[in-house]
């Protein structure tokens, strides 16, 4: 187990964990793709795009008309400095040029933003070093490093990747282009391809989530009344929406969707950033290629010219949708706010409702108790023995007048005194 903070860092290469890939273009008519056992072959020299590969026994094709791509394909943390050719030293010296660290092309750590820049090697050596972020996380996509030879046509790669089923992907895209697979700006492409088209299913399940929300919320196209969509409640109103299950959830379901189309228009910008780098190096590897006159055909720059515009098309349109749900979430989290004002409105109104009818209960209870107490005061102080209204005979007194009098003048006076405190406490209650 790794203690917090420590990094994995394979310094010993396990042969398990690496795929090594030739790409041999010898002709227009074939092209070779297959994996290398590396157990009897030095990596410096298989990774060196200066030396040209010997022809085979069984073909008489000359080896400076071929072109080919060698790939070495490793997880990240696998470092391979110690086995690298004396011709990648130049990569190292670059490093400490932009103050990176040795470890830069195969740490899984960015160190720094996402980058990616040309190498200036010796003679016509041409090479590159491309590492993106893996989205919202401070760990890098992939790092690919690439050192390109126009005198011989060789491409000699190092692909540090994250991911397994990307690495599938990549080298299922890399047996479909293989006749091309030798021109270095194939593989930034093919994996930037990959970053690209897996927005659009992102954007489809916002959508779908952002639909669930307006159709909960009853804000689904509303004002166009259609009759299937009010049988199926997508108009609800009222207590219809507040009560509708989740309906406290959805501001925080709002909210986590306008973040993701914030980061899916990050992730176009960047990679829109990336493309116009490689339409740059596109160009003038292209003119290399030309000036080297190592091959009379040049199908490769033009199609990766194609794929970086249909994938800016891609990226453009990703952008604008993400931002056009981004702006569809903030609207419906206003919406929502809005509900549960509503809401929160009507339980104030039905508390004072409440609170009317158990003031209307107390107003009643109190004239009650006004009317009876006054008499029964004035009953049971005339009981008392200090009055004796009985007679001989079984005749009322003539003194019950005085009760009478007694007791509705008591009541006049409380009702009074009552009913003028009250006008001076709802006065005072307005006027606040």
């Amino acid at each position: 187990m790794l203690r917090s903070g420590e990094r994995r860092q394979i310094l010993y290469l396990d042969r398990k964990l690496v795929l090594f890939l030739l790409i041999l273009e010898q002709d227009s008519d074939e092209c070779n793709y297959e994996s290398v056992d590396m157990g009897a072959v030095d990596l410096q020299s298989w990774l060196d795009p200066s030396l040209a590969p010997a022809s085979r026994p069984d073909q008489n094709t000359d080896s400076k008309s071929q072109k080919l791509l060698r790939l070495c394909i490793c997880p990240l943390n696998v470092d391979l400095k110690a086995k690298l050719p004396p011709s990648w030293d130049s990569m190292w010296q670059e490093l400490k040029v932009l103050n990176l660290k040795d470890s830069y092309l195969s740490d899984e750590d960015l160190q720094v933003p996402p980058s990616w820049f040309e190498v200036s090697l010796a003679g016509d050596l041409k090479g590159f070093i491309i590492k993106p972020e893996k989205w919202d996380a401070n760990l890098a996509h992939f790092s690919l490093s690439v050192i390109f030879s126009p005198s011989t046509g060789i491409t000699c790669a190092l692909l540090h990747i994250l991911l397994k089923a990307e690495l599938k992907k990549t080298l299922d895209r890399l047996k479909e282009l293989k006749h091309i697979a030798w021109y270095p700006l194939l593989l930034p492409t093919i994996l930037l391809e990959l970053r690209t088209e897996s927005i659009a299913p992102d954007l489809m399940k916002v959508r779908l989530a952002l639909y669930k929300v307006e159709k909960d919320n009853g804000t689904h196209k509303n004002y166009q009344d259609r009759q299937h969509h009010r049988k199926a409640g997508y108009y609800a109103t009222g207590p219809a929406v507040w009560k509708c299950e989740g309906f406290d959830s959805m501001p925080g379901v709002l909210t986590s969707i306008a973040s993701d189309c914030a980061l899916f228009d990050a992730k176009c910008q960047i990679n829109e950033e990336l493309l116009d780098w490689i339409e740059e190096m596109n160009t003038k590897f292209s003119t290399d290629v030309l000036e080297s006159k190592t091959n009379n055909r040049y199908p490769s720059s033009t199609i990766v010219c194609r794929k970086i515009s249909v994938m800016r098309t891609w990226l453009k349109n990703n952008r604008i949708r993400s931002v056009y749900l981004g702006h569809r979430a903030e609207v419906q989290v206003q919406a929502c706010l809005s509900f549960m004002g509503q809401r929160d409105n009507d339980s104030n109104i039905q508390t004072a409702k409440a609170a009317l009818r158990d003031s209307s209960d107390m107003r009643t209870i109190s004239i009650v108790t006004l009317v009876f107490l006054p008499a029964t005061a004035a009953a049971t102080f005339f009981s008392t023995a200090f009055f004796n209204f009985q007679k001989e005979n079984n005749v009322v007194s003539v003194w019950i007048w005085l009760y009478c009098v007694v007791s509705l003048g008591l009541t006049a006076i409380v009702f009074a005194g009552w009913y003028w405190s009250t006008k001076e406490k709802t006065k005072k209650r307005y006027v606040a």
